[in-house]
């Protein structure tokens, strides 16, 4: 009987070749990693991940566990696990930040004003007691 099941899943819709884009010596790293490509809708496949969670000592001889992502994503599934911000991020925290007015200098002196003369008052409370 043929197995006229559907797969759906992303991997093997991917037509282009995968790229290594890390190498981890433990599964959790791994997993680690593949989660949060994948919160990005990043296709992730880890080569050698059970032979390395059945014995660790294959971690050597395999070269790790390796995170593999389709070249497309590469550069950005790089850019992910080094955290660093992609460029949609960087222009969202750039927008944010001009909208944003600059706290007031005068206020800043008022509030350590504040704190001082909150700081002496304890004291003096301490010493009468």
């Amino acid at each position: 009987m043929k197995n006229t099941e559907v797969k759906n899943d992303k991997i093997s819709d991917v037509a282009e070749p995968l790229v290594t884009v890390a190498v981890y010596g433990t599964p959790y790293e791994a997993g680690l990693a593949k989660s949060e490509l994948e919160s990005y809708d990043i296709p992730v496949f880890l080569a050698d991940e059970f032979a390395i969670g059945i014995n660790s000592l294959y971690a050597n001889a395999l070269g790790g566990i390796k995170v593999n992502v389709p070249e497309s994503c590469a550069e950005d599934a790089c850019r992910i696990l080094r955290q660093e911000l992609l460029p949609e991020e960087e222009a969202l925290i750039q927008s944010f930040e001009s909208a944003t007015p600059p706290f007031p200098k005068s206020l800043a002196w008022l509030y350590l004003l504040l704190g001082a003369s909150g700081i002496v008052g304890f004291i003096m409370m301490l010493l009468r007691a």
